[in-house]
Formats: structure tokens, C-alpha cells, sequence
């Protein structure tokens, strides 16, 4: 059964939603006006207030709310119109585009990669052996200490993939073999964009991921599970706003699940 006029415009009034909210992050929270002041956070940027906490709380429901009744709109539905299809790829991207120039309230990790990936390029260091703290005249670290880098004396959490990744990333924001630069900005600036539109991407691959899987062992619900992992505000904040390495993790996860469930569905038929 197609999706019926009256759906099709409930998932767009959802999205606009969804999309008003993330627009009013990005005006609370803008990436260019907070990023080069060390260590700010959520608690930080408001102080504690109530009223922001309430509001805070109030757009996280509308999110969630807003989310759940797409699903349902969805839910059962083989075939979307064209309309539909657009809607559904359409608001995730102006999201990721909304997302990139919010500042990562909630985890300072994105500092700790880029610094490892500046490490790797412009240093040379290896990341399972050395640690930020062993590069005290970086502009990053110095003036105030570790003053951008939270795990400045732990070697990195990941393994040599997510790591090539990190380097390729600070390669491509300008980092290159030699001193350190003079200034924190622009190359925090480059590096920072780097690392939240490398979030993005890996957003948007496990998402293709999603497909392939979905398409390979339930093709019937291929757009419900795209709009689950597209639409879902925690995945958009924590891959996009965050810009944590999660969604890479998990592309490669769906896509082992997906083509293990393929030689098993052929097995099965064989037999």
C-alpha cells in the first residue's frame, strides 16, 4: 500500500519540526563562537539554568515524539511515493547540515581526535605508544595545560582503521609533517570541521549500510530502517553534533550482520 497524501504531509510536518529544532540548537549553541574557548560544556554554556534545562528537555521529547510518530506513518509500508522517498533522504541531510556548525555540547572527544590525528601527521607519533601530553609546545596543549585535549596522558582507545581514518582527516584539514603552527586558529577551525564532517559521513555510510543489509534480508522494510537510523535524533547529535566515531563502528557491524544473514538465507534455499 502506498503512503497517502495525508501521511506524506504528517512525516514532512515532523521533519520541519525536527529541523526548527535543530536550528535552534545551532543558534544556542553556534560551533564558530565557542570552539576556540578550552574544555565548554553543556553545564558550562548555560550555567545550570532551569529554564534552559526545561527547554532542553521539552526539545529532546518533541524530538522523540516527533520521531516515533514517523515511525508509525511508516510502519508496514513495502513502497513510498517520490514525494515520501524525498522527505525521508532529504531531512537527515539539512539536518547533518544544521548539525556540522553546532558546538558538541555534550563530550569533548572530537578534541581528542583531532589532536591525535595532528599528532600522526605532523609529528609522526605513533598513537598506541605516545600521548598528547608529549607534545607540550602544540598551541592545543600549551598556554593553559592540555587546555583542548581531555585524555591528554592515555594512549588512544581504537584500533588501526579508525586511526586512518584520524589521520587521512587532519591530512585533508591542512595538517603536515613539521613545527607546530604559531596560533590555535585557523587550524583548530580546520581540523574541527574535518572531524564533524568525517561524523557525518559515517553517518550517512552506515546508513547506506542499513540499506544493503535491509535490502539483502527484508526488503519490505528497507525504508523503515533507513528512517530509523536516519531520522533518529540521538544517532544525528552524537554522530553529527558529536562528531564521535561511532556510526563508522557500527557501518561495519551492519554490514557483517547483513552479509552473514545473506549466506545464511542461501544455505537455507540450497538445502
Amino acid at each position: 500500500m502506498n503512503l497517502s497524501p495525508r501521511r506524506t504531509l504528517t512525516l514532512a510536518l515532523v521533519g520541519l519540526g525536527s529541523l526548527l529544532i535543530y536550528t535552534g540548537a545551532l543558534l544556542q549553541f553556534p560551533l564558530l563562537d565557542i570552539y576556540t574557548i578550552p574544555l565548554q560544556n553543556l553545564d558550562r554554556l548555560t550555567g545550570s539554568a532551569p529554564l534552559v534545562g526545561v527547554g532542553l528537555l521539552c526539545a529532546v521529547l518533541l524530538l522523540f515524539g516527533g520521531y516515533a510518530l514517523g515511525a508509525l506513518v511508516l510502519s508496514g509500508r513495502g513502497q513510498l511515493p517520490l514525494a515520501a522517498r524525498l522527505l525521508l533522504l532529504g531531512v537527515p541531510l539539512v539536518a547533518c547540515a544544521l548539525l556540522l556548525w553546532v558546538y558538541p555540547t555534550t563530550s569533548l572527544d572530537v578534541y581528542d581526535y583531532l589532536f591525535r590525528g595532528r599528532m600522526a601527521v605532523r609529528y609522526g607519533a605513533n598513537n598506541f605508544l605516545q600521548v598528547p601530553a608529549d607534545f607540550q609546545n602544540d598551541p592545543l596543549i600549551a598556554a593553559q595545560p592540555f587546555r583542548f585535549v581531555p585524555w591528554h596522558r592515555a594512549v588512544t582507545a581504537y584500533g588501526p582503521l579508525w586511526e586512518g581514518l584520524s589521520a587521512g582527516t587532519a591530512w585533508l584539514a591542512g595538517e603536515r609533517p613539521g613545527a607546530a603552527p604559531r596560533t590555535v586558529d585557523p587550524s583548530l577551525r580546520s581540523l574541527m570541521l574535518g572531524y564533524k564532517e568525517l561524523g557525518a559521513l559515517g553517518f550517512l555510510v552506515c546508513g547506506g549500510a542499513i540499506w544493503l543489509a535491509l535490502r539483502r534480508t527484508a526488503p519490505e522494510q528497507r525504508w523503515l530502517g533507513l528512517y530509523l537510523w536516519l531520522w533518529n535524533p540521538l544517532a544525528l547529535w552524537e554522530s553529527v553534533a558529536a562528531a564521535h566515531n561511532d556510526a563508522w563502528m557500527m557501518a561495519a557491524i551492519v554490514l557483517a550482520v547483513g552479509a552473514g544473514a545473506g549466506r545464511g538465507d542461501g544455505g537455507a534455499r540450497a538445502a
